[in-house]
């Protein structure tokens, strides 16, 4: 168990530690260029199939203390439009998208 929670918590911290282009150099790019550059992350899937629930999920694995999507506990369409959220004092944007299919419907 152990070995799993030091996996989480080195997981944790790059993703924190994350910079863009800390794994790619832009040797063209201006000075100050890359300074307002995200990485950029889609959720796309079937309605109620936990989209949102993973963003929610990824704010608290790294202990941002916030819920900045909605949780749909009845598989319909919870998100209506894209939605973006921005993971504070981290490069990363992540994108709740609406769903593509009803559960449960032919």
């Amino acid at each position: 168990m152990e070995s799993i929670e030091d996996e989480i918590s080195s997981l944790r911290s790059r993703v924190l530690d994350y910079n863009i282009g800390k794994y790619e150099t832009f040797y063209d790019a201006l000075e100050g260029e890359m300074e307002e550059c995200y990485l950029n992350i889609v959720f796309f899937g079937m309605f109620g199939s936990g989209k949102s629930a993973l963003i929610n999920s990824i704010h608290k694995a790294l202990d941002l203390n916030e819920e900045p999507a909605i949780i749909q506990t009845t598989g319909k369409d919870g998100t209506k439009t894209l939605e973006t959220f921005v993971l504070p004092g981290i490069p990363v944007k992540l994108y709740d998208t609406r769903g593509f299919f009803e559960i449960g419907r032919a």
